[in-house]
């Protein structure tokens, strides 16, 4: 990890990305105003459902994309991507089969 930020060979890239919902948990938005620590309630966190292509695993996160283009050719592209780290996630479920290939 160069920088703070993986480079290609630490991460799997799948040949062919899965449709998947991911679902997991996250932080709640900060509070803006100043309060008094005795008036803080008690902390949830947000439940999170993410759809979309798994484009890349690594040991830390996974990146979804819910848009590919180019996905005929050998250098795909993805846009909208979101990484969420893996000790966020409860779990991941395929939700259809592998992209076919177009006649």
């Amino acid at each position: 990890m160069a920088n703070g930020f993986f480079t290609g060979s630490q991460l799997k890239v799948p040949e062919t990305p899965r449709l998947v919902v991911i679902e997991w948990l996250d932080s709640r938005q900060p509070v803006p105003a100043w309060q008094f620590i005795g008036a803080i309630e008690a902390p949830t966190v947000c439940n999170c459902l993410s759809v979309g292509f798994l484009v890349f695993e690594s040991d830390d996160a996974k990146v979804l994309a819910p848009n590919l283009a180019d996905t005929d050719s050998d250098d795909m592209q993805a846009s909208g991507t979101i990484t969420i780290p893996n000790c966020s996630i409860k779990r991941v479920t395929d939700i259809s089969q592998p992209l076919a290939e177009t006649a």
